[in-house]
């Protein structure tokens, strides 16, 4: 996982990204199926750039080709599946009502 910034209309930066990942032009980005805030497993787009890893930092970084062009855009509608509500338990019962006998 990492941290996808823009960096105009036709590119973006992959930061963060663990120094042993290994990462190769064309590999395909997704939405990170553990993010809180977008769905997972969406398409971003395709690694498009490698740099140089810098030996004293701790992460690397790669330039990602975006999957669609965000400014042509007019409309975006986001599907979510319904996740079936939980069945309640059974009750359980004491057995018959009124004093044993």
């Amino acid at each position: 996982e990492g941290l996808l910034q823009g960096q105009g209309s036709s590119r973006l930066l992959l930061n963060y990204l663990p120094p042993d990942a290994t990462i190769e032009r064309g590999d395909l980005i997704f939405t990170s199926p553990t993010s809180a805030t977008f769905p997972p497993e969406i398409l971003i787009g395709t690694v498009s750039g490698l740099f140089e890893r810098d030996a004293f930092l701790t992460f690397q970084s790669v330039e990602v080709k975006p999957a669609i062009e965000a400014s042509r855009l007019k409309e975006v509608m986001m599907l979510k599946p319904r996740t079936p509500e939980p069945k309640s338990a059974p009750k359980l019962s004491a057995g018959p009502e009124g004093p044993a006998s």
